[in-house]
Formats: structure tokens, C-alpha cells, sequence
């Protein structure tokens, strides 16, 4: 999950755990942890290719 401070509250830890699941947070700015960025990288590339 990110960072964000609902995801980090007690209560969000309350509802995932029981059901067997590990909250794992993301460190603040980790893109290549995060599949849409490679999707949009490639995106550009891509455009960029067309232009040139």
C-alpha cells in the first residue's frame, strides 16, 4: 500500500489482518514498485518513437 494516512491507521490494520492478510507499506517514492509506472514509461516511449 502507500503511504497514505488512512492506510496506516489502526483500524485499517484491524479489517486486513484477520483475514490472514500482511500489510506491507511501499517506501515514499518507489516507482518500480508500482506496475502503472512502467506502463506509462513504455506509453511514452512508444509516442516517442511515432514523432521522431
Amino acid at each position: 500500500m502507500d503511504n497514505a494516512a488512512f492506510h496506516k491507521s489502526n483500524k485499517t490494520k484491524e479489517l486486513i489482518e484477520p483475514v490472514g492478510c500482511i500489510v506491507i507499506f511501499l517506501t515514499p517514492y518507489s516507482p518500480d514498485l508500482n506496475p502503472i509506472e512502467k506502463f506509462w514509461a513504455n506509453i511514452k516511449l512508444w509516442i516517442r518513437h511515432q514523432i521522431t
